[in-house]
């Protein structure tokens, strides 16, 4: 499965999945703490996908490229002194524009972050050759904090500085009679919201 999103994306970042065994390389800044049953290895504790290959941290942000992007530095860059607060009219992830990652046809576990800093999120799991289809996961924690039972749902709803992990098994959801069987690509799909949590279509 790829993670990608469009180069200017005023109503989200579209994230693509393609089951492939060929993987590229994420990063996202977090800070990822194992216990005995979060452990990061698949074969002890809660049995979760094992880190780093199949637990995969993805973090969300969105940028005013023409405002925010230091031409010397390259660096990203908010004015502290705007009392409006900044708000892009870019997603990126894990600070990449139409990035992408190939995953296998198995579980994985995405450690998806809201790094604001003012978008609220939906993010859902799509189909791109039937985009009105709803495609289930599982949502195990809320902040870093498992669930006692993992939650199963079309969607999650971070605000800034949030966090949900989920779990995608893509062997399930390819195989025939499967929500998305044959498919060789999902979209990861985000949509810009209200504070609310109303949908934000087209540019603020």
């Amino acid at each position: 499965m790829a993670i990608s999103s469009s180069p200017w994306a005023p109503s989200g970042t579209t994230t693509t999945a393609k089951p492939t065994p060929q993987r590229t390389s994420t990063k996202a800044w977090l800070h990822i703490v194992f216990n005995e049953y979060d452990t990061g290895d698949e074969n002890t504790g809660f049995k979760l996908p094992s880190y780093p290959k199949y637990d995969i941290p993805i973090g969300f942000i969105d940028l005013a490229i023409d405002l925010a992007i230091d031409p010397a530095s390259g660096q990203a860059t908010v004015d502290l002194l705007n009392s409006d607060g900044h708000l892009g009219d870019t997603s990126l992830v894990n600070g990449n524009i139409q990035t992408f990652f190939n995953v296998e046809k198995r579980r994985h576990r995405f450690r998806l972050l809201d790094k604001g800093p003012s978008r609220f999120y939906q993010i859902y799991l799509t189909n791109p050759d039937n985009p009105v289809q709803s495609i289930h996961y599982w949502r195990i924690s809320n902040n870093g904090n498992l669930y006692e039972k993992p939650r199963l749902t079309t969607n999650v709803k971070p605000a800034p500085a949030e966090r949900a992990d989920i779990i995608v098994d893509f062997n399930k959801l390819t195989a025939p009679g499967s929500a998305a069987a044959a498919a060789t690509r999902l979209l990861l799909q985000t949509v810009w919201c209200k504070p609310s949590g109303a949908n934000r279509s087209g540019q603020d």
